[in-house]
């Protein structure tokens, strides 16, 4: 969910009014997975994803409606494939993927057989100039 110029939406143009929608994001994985990723796990593995921003309808709930869960983004032929890993309404669609590293053999796998979301909470983490002042009371 990062366009880097691609898209052809009026309200992004300039780059500038893109670059306000961006935030800085984390994904941790949790759970015990076999060293050669063979095994198929039921339950217990995930990706736990941490997003810091400033302004949260800005940010993190306008890349979540008008990008996650926009069917026309990102836009045909922008060379930009669709995050198959992003909550989108109707779910995700089947995607095309490599066979290997630098082979042209290509297979195509749906995420919505192996992507659950399990829930979601909004936390208040105070700047570091707030943090800071605290010092000198």
């Amino acid at each position: 969910m990062n366009p880097r110029g691609t898209s052809n939406s009026p309200s992004l143009k300039p780059l500038n009014n893109e670059r306000l929608h961006r935030i800085v994001r984390r994904g941790i994985t949790y759970g015990e997975r076999s060293p050669d990723l063979a095994d198929a796990p039921e339950s217990g593995v995930g990706l736990f994803f941490l997003c810091f921003q400033s302004n949260i309808s800005q940010q993190f709930a306008f890349l979540q409606k008008a990008w996650a869960n926009e069917p026309t983004f990102p836009p045909q032929g922008s060379g930009v494939d669709v995050d198959p890993l992003a909550v989108r309404a109707g779910g995700s669609q089947p995607q095309q993927w490599p066979t290997g590293w630098g082979e042209s053999g290509r297979f195509s796998f749906d995420f919505r057989d192996v992507v659950t979301l399990k829930g979601g909470e909004f936390f208040f983490a105070p700047s570091l100039p707030f943090l800071l002042a605290g010092e000198h009371l």
